[in-house]
């Protein structure tokens, strides 16, 4: 990484709190106690994968998640050369592509929106399958995941203060069952059956056939949605106190921890129980685990401690899908009323249609929470297609005002994300059928009145918008 230009942030700090509307309220490591929620995604997917890929769902979590880290970083150079910026990378994608069209800007953001919203389903959804599964059989878990999610919606109404300080104890939660799986073969070589990873793709299928390259396109489709999630905490870019240090050391430890646990978990778990037991009990991975270490006793402990990480992981979902809305507003690109806030300092407009969608997505598929995150994909997968381009036109422009700028390879490293983010959306995901995609495109495409009717209003009353 080589130095450049800084730019006089002391001088400009009092300026950020009006720049992005919102307060500065928490510091790097309140930022990455946000972004453990992300860690945990990768129970969403893990089971059904591993039902159709076997043992080859650990090369899946280890590629995507070093992707993702990468992603990270470019994110990070990007965020310390705009940090009065809110809403993450579609806000960089507006940056990058503004001068051919806002549109780019707009489709990013809501795209992201789309992307991350039915997070808060699907944890939540998960949660609940997870306290059915340990304490209450004769649970229903539609009307828990809706209790939960209004809860939780409730608390993100009172402020990042609040959400820091639950977080932290969630987060807490979530660190102690990790550690113990991912130590426990080191403590009881037993539990660690190496003949699991033998053959790495089930019977009938090859890594270099047609049928293996396109289920393997598929589950890598969706795996990026839990894999790339580290970068979520540039959402919150706009409200760290001191953005020029902050947001490269919560990025870079975010994306870290994210690799960590995503090739870890997964191959801890293939070793323990083998991929075709984690088939057969898809939604509560953890607990075939927990089972093999702890026995009935402390399978309910540690499902507590999960819910507690799963509810974690759902509040960041709905703090960095906000912030995309709100920073999509500030930018003249969908109704204003997305940038009102609270006198929390909370974005509650776009947490209202946060809810709406999180409801609308529970009463199409209901406890089917792969193909709810595979719709979500195709909005969020628009983004990190945008995203490296929008990254290699900005470094382009010779005006140095970061302080962070990672090495001249990295623009090729850009080009190459690229096209493997273009070729999964496109080929990925159709092996999804005809349903999940159209439901993710809609839902895409439901931006364009509202970035009309803005452009209109805008055209109207003749008033810049603040960049």
């Amino acid at each position: 990484m080589t130095p450049s230009k800084r730019v006089p942030f002391a001088a400009a700090a009092s300026d950020w709190s009006s720049a992005t509307g919102l307060r500065r309220l928490i510091a790097w490591r309140s930022a990455f106690v946000l972004s453990l929620g992300s860690a945990l995604l990768v129970t969403v997917s893990l089971g059904p994968m591993g039902g159709e890929i076997g043992a080859s769902l650990v090369v899946v979590w280890s590629g995507t998640a070093l992707i993702g880290l990468l992603q990270c970083l470019f994110i990070a150079e990007l965020a310390c050369r705009y940090p009065h910026k809110v809403g993450g990378a579609p806000t960089y994608n507006h940056e990058g592509l503004k001068h051919l069209s806002p549109i780019f800007g707009a489709v990013s953001a809501w795209g992201y929106w789309v992307g991350w919203i039915p997070g808060v389903a699907a944890n939540l959804t998960i949660a609940s399958t997870y306290i059915k599964a340990a304490f209450l059989p004769n649970l229903n878990v539609l009307e828990m995941t809706l209790a939960l999610g209004i809860l939780l919606y409730v608390l993100n109404y009172f402020g990042l203060k609040v959400s820091v300080w639950v977080s932290g104890t969630m987060a807490f939660c979530a660190l102690v069952p990790l550690v113990i799986i991912l130590l426990s073969p080191v403590f009881r070589g037993s539990l660690w059956h190496g003949g699991n990873f033998h053959p790495m793709m089930p019977a009938g299928l090859t890594w270099y056939s047609l049928p293996g390259l396109l289920v393997f396109a598929k589950w890598t489709f969706v795996a990026v949605w839990s894999s790339y999630g580290g970068e979520m905490i540039a959402t919150v870019a706009g409200e760290l106190r001191d953005p020029r240090k902050d947001i490269p050391l919560a990025l870079g430890l975010a994306a870290a921890a994210t690799l960590l646990v995503f090739v870890a978990v997964p191959v801890v778990l293939v070793a323990m129980v083998g991929a075709p037991k984690l088939a057969q009990d898809p939604y509560v991975v953890f607990l075939s685990a927990t089972r093999e270490i702890f026995g009935a006793t402390g399978t309910m402990v540690v499902t507590v401690m999960l819910v507690a990480a799963l509810f974690l992981g759902a509040q960041l979902f709905i703090i960095s899908s906000s912030r995309a809305l709100y920073g999509m507003s500030k930018d003249g690109l969908t109704l204003q009323s997305y940038s009102r806030v609270n006198r929390h300092g909370v974005p509650v407009g776009s947490m209202g249609w946060g809810a709406l969608v999180t409801l609308s997505l529970l009463a199409i598929f209901k406890e089917d929470v792969v193909n709810v995150v595979a719709a979500a994909n195709v909005g969020y997968l628009t983004v990190f297609v945008l995203f490296p381009l929008s990254y290699i036109l900005i470094r382009l422009n010779r005006e140095e005002v970061s302080t962070f700028r990672l090495p001249g390879f990295m623009t090729i490293v850009a080009v190459l994300i690229l096209i493997f983010n273009a070729v999964l959306l496109v080929v990925g995901g159709s092996q999804w059928g005809f349903k999940v995609i159209s439901i993710g495109v809609f839902l895409v495409l439901t931006f364009i009145p509202f970035y009309k009717r803005r452009q209109a209003a805008i055209d109207s009353s003749h008033t810049p918008v603040a960049r």
